[in-house]
């Protein structure tokens, strides 16, 4: 590329094999040379198997000049291009690995070597380094002293200035432009290190980093967790200056180094989690870091910033992001929590975010600041957290005459009917007290049927209990006591249950449904019954989907809604009390933004908040004030500002961001909540307040506080209210004792 980024040439060097580009250096005249591996055609035309070094020389419009292979005295082992660097006078210099005697080389040994090519592409030298098991990049000064890291056997092999550290060591060697080595250094932890990368200043002073996997001989710092980084300096002759390490919990992976005119260096990599004193904090799974070193006076570390409180059982979870001045010095950090309503205070010290503060009172409320200390003093404090509440529960759903919460540490438990073995636990005992569920921890959502249960895991689905429909999804119609794989989903985003099947929405935005389908409530146009996930037909940009007796909705991206199954009431909402196989427009309806299928009718809530809904109403839980079934959507009186719906069998519940929560429907056994066992018609307010979240099982409510307690009414002959009896029905909300 030219300096503006316009693409002057490409060339492609190679066989029919793999080959792999590893590095690139350019001379002063605008040569440019590129290392890499190829497979072994040249030196051993008959054997295909292996790899050996590929060097190509190319003039600044992109002309080959020359190119060599390199490799051992192995045919059958795999040697590979470490680096490349060119000096003032267009030599070229190339490092890598060899697994066998390097052709032309004094030393026979297996390992890192270092060959040097004048600027015609005639050998000058070449150089194998005993006892090293891989080569690095390679760096040379201008009068072409060269260095090379990499990593050592874990033996005394090496002509190392330093005993080995335990493991397989990093090293750092040099070689004057005849090729006569300097010094070797090697450096690490007791496990197994290794060099990455290497760079040379303006005054012949050698700088590595590579990564160490415990405590590195000599540095100051303690170890992160994984691989730690670790950076090191020599003078010109050799002597060690200063050696770091730094790192989080997870690995950290260098894999660049850059030493500027001014004392400054500068380290990228990968890392897995927050490398401390990064800015932002880490973003996933894996992210890349850049680190800059220089001489700096260490102070007092600046106040974190962006402090924030996680509810969890009996303790908050503080997170926050490194001070931008941390006084240049690694410091650690201490959260400290208080309560101003009584609650047991609470302070704990940590490396990183985010820190789990200890036991604190739950229910209480509390706020929280972050201090950090480095080697010369404590900073001040965070600003204070927005008030929090320690809870224990961070999710809830129903099912039939069962009920399951899952907990904030990850855990899930579930109680009530146990006959097909929907609670999890390994046995059909109905229990009248929550137990886990077995070998089940931080699922991403739990569904219910009648009497089956699922989870949502990273994508893969996970279901137990009664199979008699092929539910579960696992291929079978044996019922499964503890959580069993579902067949072949692997990247579900969304779950729904409520009888006796199931559905997913993918990260595609398809639908695949399995179990009972005697109305087609699978959506694959036909009425078999399926033992493993179906397509639903014809849906292909879902955001959402809703599983009810015998049919199913799937909310579209468009805002619109599709349903298909049973349309005995007019469920489907497409104004007809015809049956569908495969997914039907509801009529009349847009700007949705949830849904929700209870047994035998549908509801949406739509932009504003409003509600709609449709299908069977002989207990009014259409909502509009009559017991007239409708086949198509209609408004739910009094009803605005929704911002989540919970329907069982017969019955609706609404939640509105302040907290507060509205029923209505069949109230045969008090699942309205509001005192009473009479049906309603249109939302009537349920006594309870702070709620975060609802579900509704068969006959029965529950509501999540933004406390982390559980409240719960309606019926309860198989002990699903949780509180520890089969007592009559009740119909007021009752708090479960198991979660606060």
């Amino acid at each position: 590329f030219d300096a503006s980024g316009t693409a002057l040439w490409v060339h492609q060097s190679g066989t029919t094999a793999p080959e792999f580009g590893q590095s690139v250096a350019v001379d002063s005249s605008g040569n440019a040379v590129v290392a890499g591996t190829d497979t072994f055609v040249v030196r051993f035309p008959t054997i295909t198997c292996c790899d050996n070094v590929l060097v190509v020389k190319f003039d600044p419009s992109g002309n080959q000049l020359w190119s060599h292979e390199i490799g051992g005295s192995d045919p059958q082992g795999d040697d590979s291009a470490g680096g490349v660097a060119v000096d003032s006078a267009g030599d070229v210099y190339v490092s890598g690995t060899t697994t066998g005697g390097l052709f032309g080389s004094p030393e026979t040994d297996a390992g890192a070597f270092l060959q040097k090519f004048d600027p015609t592409g005639t050998i000058a030298w070449v150089h194998a380094l005993p006892g090293t098991t891989t080569g690095g990049p390679v760096t040379v000064d201008a009068a072409g002293n060269a260095d090379l890291t990499g990593s050592t056997t874990a033996d005394d092999v090496v002509p190392s200035l330093d005993p080995p550290a335990g493991g397989n060591d990093g090293f750092v060697a040099a070689y004057d432009a005849s090729g006569v080595r300097q010094w070797v250094h090697r450096f690490g932890s007791s496990a197994d290190d290794a060099g990455t990368s290497i760079a040379r200043n303006g005054s012949g002073e050698v700088y590595a980093t590579g990564y160490v996997a415990g405590q590195a001989v000599g540095a100051p710092e303690g170890f992160g967790g994984q691989h730690d980084v670790v950076l090191l300096k020599y003078d010109a002759a050799g002597d060690p200056l200063f050696i770091h390490q730094y790192g989080g919990p997870g690995n950290e992976d260098p894999s660049g180094l850059f030493a500027d005119a001014f004392g400054n260096v500068y380290v990228s990599g990968t890392a897995d989690g927050h490398v401390p004193r990064a800015h932002p904090p880490s973003f996933g799974t894996s992210d890349a870091f850049l680190s800059k070193y220089g001489e700096l006076v260490p102070t007092e570390p600046g106040a974190p910033e962006n402090a924030a409180a996680q509810p969890a059982t009996g303790s908050l979870i503080v997170s926050f992001q490194a001070p931008s001045d941390d006084g240049g010095v690694l410091p650690s950090y201490t959260a400290s929590c208080a309560s101003p309503t009584g609650g047991v205070p609470g302070s704990v010290s940590g490396p990183s975010s985010p820190i789990t503060v200890a036991p604190l009172t739950n229910g209480k409320t509390y706020q929280c600041s972050v201090t950090a200390t480095n080697t010369v003093g404590t900073g001040p404090a965070s600003a204070l957290t927005l008030n929090a509440k320690p809870a224990t529960t961070k999710s809830i759903i129903a099912g039939g005459p069962h009920a399951c919460a899952q907990k904030h540490e990850g855990t899930v438990l579930c109680w009530g009917s146990n006959s097909s073995g929907e609670l999890g636990d390994g046995t059909t005992t109905n229990r009248l007290a929550p137990v886990p569920v077995s070998g089940l921890t931080n699922p991403a959502a739990l569904a219910a049927g009648a009497k089956h249960t699922c989870s949502l895991l990273a994508g893969s689905v996970q279901c137990w209990g009664d199979n008699s429909f092929g539910q579960i999804g696992d291929g079978t119609t044996t019922n499964q006591l503890a959580p069993t794989l579902v067949f072949g989903l692997f990247d579900a985003t969304a779950i729904s249950s409520l009888k006796n099947h199931t559905c997913v929405v993918r990260s595609n935005r398809t639908v695949r449904c399995w179990g009972a389908n005697a109305h087609g409530q699978l959506g694959d146009n036909s009425t078999i019954t399926r033992t493993k996930p179906v397509v639903v037909s014809g849906i292909g940009t879902a955001t959402a989907v809703s599983a009810g007796t015998d049919h199913s909705c799937a909310l579209l991206s468009d805002t619109t809604v599709k349903c298909w199954g049973s349309n005995a009431y007019g469920q489907l909402g497409d104004g007809t009390l015809v049956e569908h196989h495969t997914p039907v427009t509801v009529v009349g309806l847009s700007s949705v933004t949830a849904i929700k299928v209870l047994g035998q009718s549908t509801c949406a809530i739509v932009t504003g908040g409003g509600v709609r809904c449709w299908g069977l109403n002989d207990s009014g839980q259409v909502g509009d004030g009559t017991t007239i079934n409708r086949k198509s959507p209609v408004v739910v009186v009094g009803l605005s500002n929704t911002s989540s719906l919970a329907g069982g069998l017969y019955h609706s519940c609404a939640v509105r961001p302040n907290g507060t929560m509205k029923c209505w429907g069949d109230n045969s056994f008090g699942q309205i909540g509001d005192g009473t066992f009479t049906d309603r018609t249109t939302p009537v307010a349920v006594p309870v307040a702070n709620v975060a979240t609802i579900t509704a099982g068969a006959n029965d409510s529950f509501a999540r506080l933004q406390s982390g307690a559980v409240f719960a009414w309606g019926a309860n002959a198989a002990g699903q209210l949780g509180d520890g009896t089969t007592a009559t029905a009740t119909p007021t909300p009752q708090s479960i004792p198991a979660f606060g």
